[in-house]
Formats: C-alpha cells, sequence, structure tokens
C-alpha cells in the first residue's frame, strides 16, 4: 500500500490505516500498535516483548495525533477522545491505560507523519518504548475479559470506564467494577432469598391446610393418643408460621390468615386433651383405692376393718363421679361406679352385722 493510500484510509477514518501508519515508526523499536473506534473514541493498544513506556509513548503519541490532525484538516476528526492502552506480549489485559488530550500539541516538536518510513522519523521515536520488568501483581494490570488483545480490541468497548475529571483512570474503572460487581451480588442475592422465602411461605401454609384439613372435628377423635399427637402436629406448625420472617415484597397475608385457623383449632385440641387427661387420672385412681379395698375385705374380721373396706370403696366411688360423661373414659367410668357401689354397700353390710352380733358367752368356770 502506497503513503498516498494509507492517508486517503486514515482520512476516511480507519482505525486500521492509522494503527499501520504507527507502525511505521514503532515497529522498528520493537512496538506494534492497532486501534478501533466505537462512539467517537479510538482506542490505541501498543503492545510489546515488555510494557510499553506509558510516559514516553503517551506524549510521543500525543505530539503524533495532533501533528496528523493538523496536516490533514477538519476531515480527519473522526474522533472526539483517544484512550491508549499498554501491553506486554503473552498478556490477557492491558498493563496501563492513559487518556490522550488533543486538544494542545504540547511543548514539543510535533513528528510529521506523513513522511513514514524516513531514517529521520524512525529517529524521531523515543529510545524508551520499554518499561523495566516489574514483579507482577493481580492488581498491577487492568482487570479486561480475556478476549482483550491485539487481535479482538473492540471487546475493550463495552467496559471502557468514564472516568471523572482528574480521577486516575486505573483506580476509577476498579472501583466502578467493583461497585457493579456488589451490586449485581446484592441483587442477585435478593432474588434468591425472595424466591427461598416465597416457597418457604406456601409450603408451610400448604402443610397447615392440609393438617387441618386431618384433624376434623376435634370432638370425633376417639383415643387419647391421637389427642396427643394432633396437639403435638398442631403446635409445630403454629410455631412454623409464627417464625416465619415479614419481608416487605412479600405478602405475608396467607401465613397470618392461616394462623388465624390453627391457633383456635390447637386451643380446642388441648382443652380436650386436658379433660381426657383428668378423666383417666381420676379413673386411675379409683381403680388403685379399689384394689386396695378388694385385698382389705379378704382379710377383714372385725367391725373396725370392715369400716375401713367401706370408706376405701367409698374413695374409689369419689373418684369416678367427677369424670365427665362426654369423654372417652365415660363408658368404663360407669361401669366400675355401679360395681364399687355394690361392693361399698356389701361392706356397709358386713359392718352393721358384726356390730349388731352379741358378744360371744363367757366360758363357765369348773
Amino acid at each position: 500500500m502506497t503513503q498516498a493510500d494509507l492517508f486517503d484510509r486514515v482520512k476516511q477514518g480507519e482505525p486500521d490505516a492509522l494503527a499501520a501508519l504507527l507502525n511505521r515508526y514503532l515497529q522498528p523499536k520493537g512496538i506494534t500498535a492497532t486501534a478501533t473506534l466505537r462512539d467517537e473514541c479510538l482506542h490505541l493498544f501498543l503492545e510489546g516483548p515488555q510494557v510499553p513506556n506509558r510516559q514516553a509513548l503517551s506524549a510521543y503519541v500525543q505530539q503524533g495525533l495532533i501533528g496528523l490532525r493538523d496536516k490533514l484538516g477538519a476531515e480527519y476528526t473522526t474522533f472526539r477522545a483517544v484512550r491508549l492502552y499498554g501491553t506486554k506480549q503473552g498478556k490477557p489485559s492491558p498493563a496501563w491505560e492513559e487518556p490522550i488530550d488533543l486538544g494542545e500539541s504540547g511543548n514539543g516538536s510535533v513528528p510529521d507523519l506523513s513522511a513514514a518510513m524516513t531514517p529521520d522519523a524512525i529517529a524521531s521515536v523515543p529510545d524508551n518504548v520499554t518499561e523495566a520488568e516489574e514483579p507482577e501483581h493481580p492488581s498491577s494490570a487492568i482487570a479486561l475479559p480475556s478476549q482483550l488483545t491485539p487481535t479482538g480490541a473492540d471487546e475493550i468497548l463495552a467496559i471502557v470506564p468514564v472516568t471523572p475529571p482528574g480521577a486516575p483512570s486505573r483506580l476509577w474503572a476498579k472501583v466502578r467494577a467493583a461497585i457493579a460487581l456488589l451490586l449485581l451480588l446484592g441483587l442477585a442475592g435478593a432474588a434468591a432469598t425472595f424466591a427461598w422465602y416465597w416457597s418457604r411461605q406456601l409450603r408451610a401454609v400448604s402443610q397447615s391446610q392440609n393438617l387441618r384439613i386431618q384433624v376434623g372435628n376435634v370432638e370425633a377423635i376417639a383415643d387419647l393418643a391421637t389427642l396427643q399427637t394432633v396437639r403435638q402436629s398442631l403446635q409445630t406448625t403454629a410455631d412454623r408460621l409464627e417464625s416465619l420472617p415479614v419481608i416487605p415484597v412479600v405478602s405475608h397475608a396467607p401465613v397470618e390468615a392461616e394462623i388465624a385457623e390453627v391457633r383456635p383449632l390447637l386451643t380446642d385440641v388441648q382443652d380436650r386433651l386436658a379433660t381426657e387427661e383428668l378423666a383417666q387420672a381420676n379413673l386411675q385412681a379409683a381403680l388403685r383405692q379399689a384394689q386396695q379395698a378388694e385385698t382389705l375385705s379378704q382379710q377383714a374380721t372385725t367391725p373396725e376393718q370392715w369400716d375401713q373396706v367401706a370408706q376405701m370403696w367409698q374413695a374409689a366411688i369419689a373418684h369416678l363421679v367427677v369424670v365427665p360423661d362426654n369423654t372417652l373414659a365415660a363408658a368404663q367410668v360407669q361401669e366400675q361406679r355401679l360395681l364399687y357401689q355394690q361392693n361399698y354397700q356389701e361392706a356397709r353390710d358386713q359392718l352393721t352385722k358384726l356390730r349388731s352380733a352379741p358378744p360371744p358367752a363367757a366360758a363357765a368356770k369348773p
């Protein structure tokens, strides 16, 4: 490609042509330039065996671009901003980046890029185009995608930071990236939390509704063990519902409505269970008292012993009298009560018989 053709392509705004023009000066120094243009911002990538010298090449490129603009005139101004990147060969991301100010030509002389490949032009490139080797550190490079190489430089345009005036560009880029990452993590975490809570709420309400259907009418439960199991299940369900936190973005109304249904049912079961347990306690006390009365009646021979037997049967009957008729123990209580009343009456009869019998006659004296 002739130099005239190259300048025509530069005037048409082709970044590759501008990079080719710069390479006529930089490649003899071991530096290769690539360029890309987007949104009126020119991105120049300088790559070498060592990290390109930031200060020397920034000044050189600034002066060269201003000189080229002055030579080609207004037609050349196809971009409003320039960013320069320095990369070591084989590294996936630039070691530094620098905004280029095209407002002034600077204090130094402006290289004439039209005289490409001449000895004078090559000599005008600063000798210190590479920086001294420094130990690599994870924070010393700009965090960019692995595809960001001179052959894929367009990828940088999607993440080029907007740097506030006066702010260090590399530091601000890291700050913006960190803030964006934190925001994304926060949003993802919040969404996951809401989804988890919503599913937990639905599961708790559904389980409670199914339990209430299974319980049905509390009065229809026919054994004490089932009542105890139902009470424990309802208590666990109520505690689970009440432990669900209130989150503003998720309606808590279904939980509150279910609690309003479960709590009264739990109270009914607890009241029924307390009555049944008290009835069973009285029945067991009556059975123990009856056992003692039965044992003593088999050995009683005196009025005092039969009086004690009668009192024991009477105490057993007193335990049965207080048992409500609507309890699970009511049928057994009625049966035992009739038996105990008969036994009590027999003991009273024996007592009366012994008390009314004449004392035994005294033995005759010889």
